[in-house]
Formats: C-alpha cells, structure tokens, sequence
C-alpha cells in the first residue's frame, strides 16, 4: 500500500512538474468536462494540481452537474477540500433569461419568434440550455416553430432519457409517491403528502428524501415544503401514469387538500376546482363538487376582476355538466349567462354571444322569459352579436312570453341599431309606447330611456345636424 501511494506521489508530480513547464512557456487553461463522471484518483491528482497553483499561470475550469451529485459521491468530498483553497471559485451556472431564450430561438431557428411562442417555451423549459436547445430543435422538426404560439410541447426524447436516469436513482416506491406529489402540483407539502400516504410518517420522509437526494425535489424555504427542480421533471412523473390512475389521484388529491384546508378551502377554490375537474372525466361522483369549486374559482377570479379567467371556469363548470348526462343538478341557464358576462367584459365577442344564445334558449325552455331576457341584454347592443343574430334573439325573447313593461322596452331598444329602418322605427315607436306608461323609477325603463336619447343623437350626428 505504501509502495502505491508512494508510486501515485510521483506520477501526480510528475504530472504538476509537466503542467508547471508548459505554464512557463506560455499561460495554459485546462479545462475538465462533466467532473461528476470523475474516478476517486483522478480527483485526487486535481487536488494535487490545485495545491501547486499558486506558482504557475494556469487556470483550471472544471463542470460538473450538481444534480448528479450525492453525498458519498466522491466529488463531494474533493469540492470540500478544494473549497479550502484561497485560489478556488465556485460559479453557479443559472438558467437563460426569458430575453436570453428569445435570442437564442432567434439564432438557432434563424427567425424572429413571437412573444406567446417564447413565453410558452420559458415557461416550459425554465432556460434550461439543454431543455431549450432540444425543444426548440423538435419543434423545428415539426414545423410548428414559426406558429405564434404552441399550445402543447412535447417533452424531447433526449430530454425524457436525461431525466430518466435521474429518477433510475430512486426506488419504485420512492416513484410511486413522487408521482402522486406530481399529480398534487409543482410544489406540495409534507402534510398533504401525509393525508395521501399510506405508510407511517418515518417511510413517507425516507420516500421525499430519496427524491432530494436525486435532486427530482428541492426544499423550499419554509420547512415541510417542497417543489419539483424542474416543470419537465413533474410532467416526467405525470407522463409515466395511465389517464385513468392520473385522473383517479387528481380526485384523491382533491379530498385530501379539502380536508387539509377546511374552513379556508375556498380561498383554494381554483386548485380544488383543477383536481374535481380532473376526477369528473372517469367519476360522476366528483362532478358536483368540480362544479362548486368552479363557480367559487370563478367569483373569486371576478373578484379580482380578472374576467377571461372567471369566464374560463364557468365554461369548464358546463362541459363538467355536460360530460354528466344529467346526473347533476346545478343552474346550467345562469352559468352559461355568467359566462356570456365575463367574456363580453374581456372583449371576447364570439365567446359572448355563444353562452349568451345558450343562455336564452334554456331560460326559456323552462319557461323564464325574463331570466332569458336579462341573458340577452347581456349581449343586445354591445357588438357581441352580428345584426342577424340580434334580430334572432331579440325575436326569441319577445316570442317568449310576457315581459314587464319596462324590460321589454329595453330589449327593444338595445336592439333597435340590428333592424332595417321601418323595423327599427316601429321598435322605437312601440318602446316609446311601453315607456310612456311605465313607473318613472324603473330601472330598466330608464336605461331604456337613455339608449333612446343615443340612437336620436347618433342619427342627428350622422345627418350633420349636430357636431
């Protein structure tokens, strides 16, 4: 053993003799690629190098992937030591900027891409440069790179193999866990980990620990939470369940994250509603609940006066309905009016006029002309509907059945810009008709009222008689 360490003395020096010669001629930069693949006497003849630095002009540029890395890695020990030396920096390579990716799809693709195109890919890549550069070369492949935007991206094979290695590190059950956290989100918690484990507190710790030492999870700051270290590691986990057992633990998660929220869950109302949802498609047992959660989500997003996405949880809290056949009881009429409302407020015309013509059509089936009425001057005189469909739904609601005065007067009115000139006047006469012998203090008569006084000065203003 002697003989051998004395033998491997030598050669280190002779090596550090050779690399000090060399640096005498001129200054020399060595670098060493994927350090992590290193055997124990290579790290230990670096060492050696790093400690006879100090007299040469070398710098020595070594990488290595700290998501390989593991305590009793041999390279966790080596970095310690080298760490004592005054000569040595350790530089911590981040990911690309959003700019950073915009440039670097510009030259790789040779095109200028659009803004959705690339906030998609950061999103899913997170600057990645490895995620990135295989992304961006299977979307050229596919010729889906020049669109404006990419609604779904597939992970890369060579991107799935690369993490697949990292999650070969860990045991079956370790894996079995992981992907139930996956289906929870990008980041969970120990304590809903432990409402949907079925071992004891010590075996589900040892699972998440096997994860961290593989680097498939981090810890955040605040103990007891933690998150996956990358979006595509999570949609790894997720890709490797069947619909059906995904789906299946999106309804287990769900009740796990309602009885861990209790009385707050409806602050939590749009991850309650994602899971529920989820479930709904194989389980009409978890139907009601996805669409009470849908419509909390939704007021809560209306609340926040973020229309587009109260008006996406009312449309999901329908097609939930819908995929039921019936074998759930909520108020279809209003949550298609509600929906019509949000989409009008975004702008989203075609979107408006769509759940507003659903709307009408089941108020009136059941025979509420007036709830079909009001879900129709959702969208009358807006620029939701074009002339034609004005025409229609305005018939619709009139033919529906009686109408206090002062409502009917208002669909007349806001309707009146979609008839010919005759129509339009025989409208405007019968509203002025209605108007005359309705209560001064009735809210839709006065509306009415007042879009009366905007057709007559929009008409003075295009006869040039007023300026």
């Amino acid at each position: 053993m002697q003989d051998g360490a004395a033998a491997q003395f030598r050669l280190f020096d002779a090596f550090a003799g050779f690399v000090r010669t060399v640096s005498e001629q001129k200054p020399l930069v060595i670098t060493l690629d994927d350090l992590h693949w290193a055997d124990k006497p290579t790290l230990q003849l670096l060492q050696h190098l790093a400690r006879e630095l100090g007299r040469m002009r070398v710098l020595v540029v070594c990488t290595y992937r700290d998501t390989d890395l593991v305590r009793t890695h041999p390279l966790s020990e080596a970095l310690a030591n080298l760490n004592r030396d005054p000569g040595f920096e350790r530089v911590v390579l981040r990911g690309l900027s959003k700019e950073e990716t915009r440039a670097y799809i510009a030259s790789a693709a040779s095109l200028q891409p659009s803004s959705a195109l690339v906030e998609r890919i950061y999103e899913e890549t997170e600057g990645n440069p490895f995620f990135l550069s295989e992304v961006v070369n299977l979307l050229t492949q596919e010729g889906t790179l020049a669109s404006e935007s990419v609604s779904d991206i597939h992970i890369p094979d060579g991107v799935r193999e690369a993490l697949g290695r990292r999650l070969d590190r860990i045991s079956e059950e370790a894996t079995s866990l992981l992907q139930v956290a996956a289906v929870v989100g990008r980041e969970f918690t120990y304590d809903t980990m432990q409402l949907l484990h079925s071992g004891d507190d010590d075996s589900l710790l040892n699972l998440i620990e096997e994860g961290l030492e593989a680097r498939v999870v981090e810890e955040m700051e605040q103990p007891g939470r933690y998150r996956f270290t990358h979006a595509l590691m999570q949609e790894t986990l997720l890709g490797e369940l069947s619909t059906t057992r995904r789906v299946r633990l999106h309804g287990q998660v769900g009740e796990a994250l309602e009885r861990r929220w209790g009385d707050r869950a409806e602050e939590y109302a749009s991850r309650l509603a994602l899971h529920f949802s989820e479930a709904a498609a194989v389980s009409n047992r978890f139907a009601d609940r996805a669409i009470h959660w849908l419509q909390l989500a939704a007021v809560n997003a209306e609340a926040a006066f973020a229309s587009a996405a109260a008006g996406g949880y009312y449309a999901e809290a329908l097609t939930v309905m819908d995929s039921a056949h019936g074998e759930v009881f909520h108020d279809s009429a209003d949550l298609a009016a509600r929906a019509a409302r949000c989409f009008r407020d975004e702008g989203r015309h075609h979107a408006a006029a769509s759940f507003a013509d659903r709307a009408v059509g089941e108020f009136l089936e059941r025979g509420d002309g007036i709830g079909a009425a009001r879900a129709a001057l959702l969208v009358l005189g807006r620029w939701s509907l074009s002339r034609e469909q004005e025409l229609k739904m305005t018939e619709r609601v009139l033919a529906g059945g009686a109408l206090p005065q002062g409502l009917e007067a208002l669909v007349l009115a806001r309707s009146a810009r979609a008839f010919s000139d005759d129509r339009a006047a025989r409208s405007i006469e019968r509203c002025q008709t209605l108007l005359a012998s309705t209560d001064h203090g009735d809210a839709d008569a006065k509306e009415a009222r007042a879009v009366l006084l905007a057709i007559q000065a929009q008409r003075l203003f295009l006869a040039g008689k007023i300026n």
